[in-house]
């Protein structure tokens, strides 16, 4: 059974199609680390996944879904590790921004924004699903193999320094968000659990990353100029 280690965690897991070895293969792990657990997933596991879906993937495409759904909920219960759904995009020496908002509102634009404009200062982490995790007081960022449509994404962990929640405007402005917006928009984009005693351990982690993260909302178009009102906000 292969290893692999994502979030900086170890662990096994199966796989019902050859595919789905390829979508994780930034991940396998060769070190000498035991494994912390083993995820195992079935034919029902896969075929649970499908019903959900309104249109027709691969079979090997809800066997991904599968894994990354029990991964996430392991990832949590063992490490506080959030599922976070965004573009998380790095800059060189100043550390990681995550762009959130609905579905439809311009994350990966904005990112790909900031790539055509930044060039080599900055590089991407994940342009869909990243995990957050807590280590020694402050919040990292991960690359996870659900980097998205166009597969975008690094296996790396960088410090998290910002949140901005992308929304469509014909001008741009960006502002602090107050902290009422940044409770709804982490409920929102974050995967919660679902037993009361977890529930306990997320508010209490999110009340965390809250405070030791900078919050804002960006109303914006997808021009150079609103990718340089964020870039020239947030990084300093």
């Amino acid at each position: 059974m292969p290893k692999y280690k994502i979030a900086d965690v170890v662990f096994e897991t199966n796989h019902v199609y050859a595919n789905t070895a390829k979508y994780c293969k930034d991940y396998l792990y060769n070190g000498n680390d035991l494994p912390e657990f083993r995820l195992t997933i079935t034919q029902e596991d896969i075929l649970k996944e499908k019903e959900c879906e309104t249109e027709n993937f691969p079979l090997f495409a809800y066997e991904c879904t599968a894994l990354h759904r029990k991964l996430s909920e392991r990832l949590f219960d063992l490490h506080g590790i959030i599922l976070f759904h965004g573009s998380a995009i790095g800059v060189n020496e100043k550390g990681a921004y995550l762009f959130t908002g609905k579905s439809g509102s311009g994350k990966s634009t904005h990112s790909s924004l900031w790539r055509k404009y930044y060039g080599d200062k900055v590089f991407m982490i994940n342009d869909d699903k990243p995990y957050l995790r807590q280590i020694d007081g402050k919040w990292f960022i991960y690359g996870t193999p659900w980097n998205g449509k166009h597969f975008l994404g690094d296996n790396v962990s960088v410090e998290l320094k910002a949140v901005c929640k992308i929304i469509q405007s014909k001008t741009n402005r960006i502002e602090k968000m107050l902290s009422s917006d940044v409770v709804r928009t982490v409920m929102e984009q974050t995967l919660k659990p679902v037993e009361q005693c977890a529930m306990e351990k997320y508010l209490s982690l999110i009340d965390d990353l809250v405070l030791k993260t900078e919050w804002y909302n960006l109303y914006c178009d997808i021009s150079e100029e609103a990718a340089k009102l964020s870039f020239e906000t947030m990084v300093r």
